[in-house]
């Protein structure tokens, strides 16, 4: 049997917007489900907010099969939909609350750190290392850019995420915790974790 054929590059593909939009609504939906409660919408909105050039991508057979998304001078993979983009979908009023929730999320990065958003692996292609493809090529293209540290959240649901970022020299170095938020976006805490890559 021929092998699936899988490639990696930098930059998301402008035919495959909305796919990576529905991606990262499997993904991270939950904390964005309490912001824009129709998924139409809440896709629309992920897919415009989309900076493609921000992104490792995975590609098999001609199919999107996982990003791993990061900040970069400023601006981020996904922005979280600016007040005219949400605005478009939700109205004005319903626009302006959205940004403002949005905002809970935001994080920004500090000096000589390269700030990673999350990766995504679409079902279909679990099982085949793309994960830990895309974070060494993500280390890799810090590494050429120059910063000294990665950094990335997790989300105490996420177990397999942490042992992954675990196994490829992630520390945890702090825990935040939320509780009374669980009920609305799915989860109670999220660890901060760095990986110091200037020395590898």
């Amino acid at each position: 049997m021929k092998p699936n054929k899988l490639t990696y590059q930098l930059g998301l593909p402008e035919e495959f917007r909305y796919d990576a939009a529905r991606l990262y609504d499997e993904a991270f939906g939950q904390k964005f489900k309490f912001i824009i409660k129709d998924m139409d919408k809440r896709i629309a909105v992920l897919a415009e907010s989309i900076l493609p050039d921000l992104a490792i991508v995975a590609i098999e057979e001609g199919r999107l099969a996982g990003i791993a998304g990061f900040h970069e001078n400023g601006s981020s993979f996904f922005s979280g939909g600016n007040l005219k983009t949400l605005s478009k979908y939700l109205g004005f009023f319903k626009g302006l609350k959205a940004a403002l929730l949005f905002s809970f999320f935001e994080r920004k990065p500090f000096k000589g750190e390269l700030l990673m958003e999350g990766i995504v692996v679409d079902s279909m292609s679990r099982g085949k290392g793309i994960g830990t493809a895309l974070i060494d090529k993500l280390t890799g293209y810090a590494k050429e850019k120059g910063f000294n540290w990665i950094r990335l959240d997790v989300i105490d649901t996420n177990e397999g995420a942490r042992r992954l970022y675990e196994r490829k020299r992630f520390v945890a170095v702090r825990t935040d915790k939320f509780p009374y938020l669980k009920r609305l976006i799915g989860f109670g805490a999220a660890t901060t974790m760095t990986k110091y890559v200037a020395s590898d």
